[in-house]
């Protein structure tokens, strides 16, 4: 049975929205439907399966404006930028072969056209930060902007005024006092 995306409603519409829907060499399809399998079950893992299950009763809608019309909505740009995200993980290597032609294979998928590795690791990175608040929204988790809260072990020594704590997480440039 071929893979099919979770919220999405065909692969087609997911190549499309992920700028993979013209011609692909073959493992580049192939890198898609396992991209596209990994993503569901991560969608489970995070979300759980009332959640989803919830979420794929909503209406998808070209323009959503009720509450639920906008949570299948933001499903589905998840779902299509956690596809990316893997994808532009995985397609830098399979395309490094001892070809003549890797630098025009590359170029000719969208997604990776003239990329550096410092522009991808920018994009990633903004993808995954993308993909954390759509996970926090669709959990319902309440969020005031950036705030996160740590906690101590009790073994170890109370924080102090002026120290500070950098949050390991999504957080990288806030510093938490």
């Amino acid at each position: 049975m071929p893979v099919q995306p979770l919220f999405i409603s065909d692969m087609a519409t997911l190549r499309s929205q992920i700028k993979l829907s013209g011609a692909m060499q073959p493992d580049t399809e192939v890198a898609i439907e396992s991209a596209t399998r990994r993503v569901r079950g991560y969608i489970y893992e995070r979300l759980g399966s009332d959640r989803v299950v919830q979420i794929l009763g909503y209406t998808s809608s070209e323009n959503p404006t009720s509450t639920n019309d906008l949570a299948r909505s933001r499903a589905e740009i998840m779902e299509a930028d956690w596809v990316k995200l893997i994808l532009m993980q995985d397609l830098p290597v399979l395309f490094m072969d001892a070809s003549d032609n890797t630098s025009q294979v590359w170029n000719t998928e969208e997604l990776t056209r003239e990329a550096r590795p410092s522009e991808l690791d920018k994009r990633i990175a903004a993808l995954q930060e993308m993909i954390d608040d759509a996970i926090d929204s669709l959990i319902g988790a309440d969020r005031v902007g950036k705030v996160a809260v740590i906690s101590t072990d009790p073994d170890t020594e109370p924080y102090r005024p002026g120290d500070s704590v950098r949050y390991p997480s999504r957080l990288r440039k806030g510093i938490i006092l």
